[in-house]
């Protein structure tokens, strides 16, 4: 039997368990609609599993010896049966539209966590995935194709150490010549050619952020903001006009009023162009 999702056909008969609830005779198949609604929020399977209860109460109510021969004690066992056999049928139809909403669940379940990781990663300015590392390390970059990438920005002093590194073991010195002494122009001219560089963010012009003209690059160096944040005010400025002071900007992309403080010396306020 093909599976009804991408999880597979194991997954999916681990996922429907409950529907045993509807084999003993009919008398519990109403815990199965339940489970279900439950897990789904969806009521009409919670109206479903009212009727099947209703039924299951009317047939001990009427099913014994004081109420033979009346029409509601002959129509106890009828009542039940049918209860039992629709009852699994109708489980069979509800299972492929279960499976389909829980998987639809799960993954709005976990969309919901990685926004909130984002927004924490946003206020504390850490990444959570990342073992004592800052969150400033890590930037967007835009590639040839439009695309954008996160890479590591390396810092400059430890790139420096590698490439002298490498030149020296990459040039062995011929017999009986003396070494000579090398400034860093003559190191990093005698190495680019072989060593290629490191990819790291583009670094914007020195100086204030002009959250009305500059782009979403330079508006993610802003502290506490981030690449996700600078592409939400950049479509803020074009749909809304330009921001009006730092607090306008502050409020308008989500941040913590505080925050406003430490971008006030970081920003500049210009006409939008």
């Amino acid at each position: 039997m093909a599976s009804i999702t991408p999880k597979g056909s194991a997954w999916e008969w681990g996922k429907s368990l409950w529907m045993i609830w509807t084999l003993p005779f009919g008398m519990l198949t109403w815990i199965s609609f339940w489970y279900i609604a439950f897990r789904t929020k969806q009521k009409k399977w919670a109206f479903w599993g009212v009727v099947y209860f209703a039924a299951t109460v009317f047939f001990f109510a009427y099913a014994d010896a004081k109420n033979e021969g009346s029409l509601l004690g002959e129509l106890a066992v009828p009542v039940i049966l049918l209860t039992w056999v629709v009852g699994i049928f109708h489980a069979r139809l509800a299972r492929k539209e279960y499976l389909l909403r829980i998987v639809a669940l799960s993954q709005l379940k976990g969309r919901n966590i990685e926004e909130l990781k984002n927004q924490i990663e946003l206020e504390y300015d850490v990444d959570i995935d990342a073992v004592n590392q800052s969150k400033k390390l890590i930037k967007a970059v835009e590639s040839k194709d439009g695309a954008q990438r996160l890479v590591k920005d390396t810092p400059e002093e430890p790139a420096r150490a590698v490439a002298a590194q490498t030149a020296a073991s990459a040039a062995p010195a011929a017999p009986g010549a003396e070494l000579e002494d090398f400034s860093e122009e003559d190191l990093a001219e005698a190495t680019k050619s072989s060593i290629a560089p490191p990819v790291t963010a583009e670094r914007g012009p020195e100086g204030p952020v002009d959250i009305n003209n500059d782009p979403k690059e330079r508006i993610a160096s802003l502290p506490k903001v981030g690449i996700v944040l600078a592409m939400k005010a950049v479509s803020i400025r074009e749909t809304q006009g330009a921001f009006r002071s730092v607090e306008h900007f502050v409020e308008a992309v989500g941040l913590k009023p505080h925050v406003a403080e430490q971008l006030r010396d970081h920003i500049v306020i210009g006409p939008k162009k």
